[in-house]
């Protein structure tokens, strides 16, 4: 029986440190290493590299990207609301720089196979998707994807509303 008691007690131990390394990890990954990989994001945010963020997920992004990302007027600005025509409104935290090194690390954290070009606060991402149109896909699913316009252009002419 003493044998059995050790053995859970080590096994339990063992099970803690564990998930306890594993925590220090994740907090490592999210919070050191993504910044550090993403660093420098306000200055590359309105200089995209189409191309290279092309290669990197592998289809062809839409010419007007680069259009959008140089003279979008809402780009640089920080937890704030997007209004469609439609009055849809769309929560933004902020924008992703278009350049490889941030949409590689990007897509691992919000783990889609699309291009993220926004966070929205925690709930999910804003993904440019291969035929141009602009999806939320919510946090955890890489599959399940809701339309919010049909281009980068017409994202550009929604209005912009506070946070509130």
């Amino acid at each position: 029986m003493d044998v059995v008691l050790s053995f859970l007690g080590y096994a339990l131990c063992a099970v803690i440190v564990f998930a306890q390394v594993f925590l220090l990890w994740g907090i490592l990954r999210y919070a050191v290493i993504s910044p550090w990989i993403t660093r420098g994001a306000s200055a590359a945010l309105k200089r995209p590299d189409i191309e290279g963020s092309a290669r990197v997920v592998g289809f062809p992004l839409p010419i007007e990207a680069g259009d959008f990302y140089r003279s979008a007027p809402f780009l640089q600005r920080l937890e704030f609301v997007l209004v469609a025509p439609s009055g849809r409104r769309w929560r933004i935290g902020r924008f992703y720089p278009l350049v490889p090194r941030h949409v590689r690390e990007n897509r691992k954290v919000h783990g889609t196979k699309n291009v993220p070009i926004a966070s929205d606060q925690g709930k999910g991402v804003y993904v440019l998707l291969a035929d141009g149109a602009v999806a939320h896909q919510p946090l955890g699913s890489s599959s399940q994807v809701r339309m919010v316009c049909r281009s980068l252009g017409e994202l550009a002419r929604f209005n912009v509303a506070s946070d509130d």
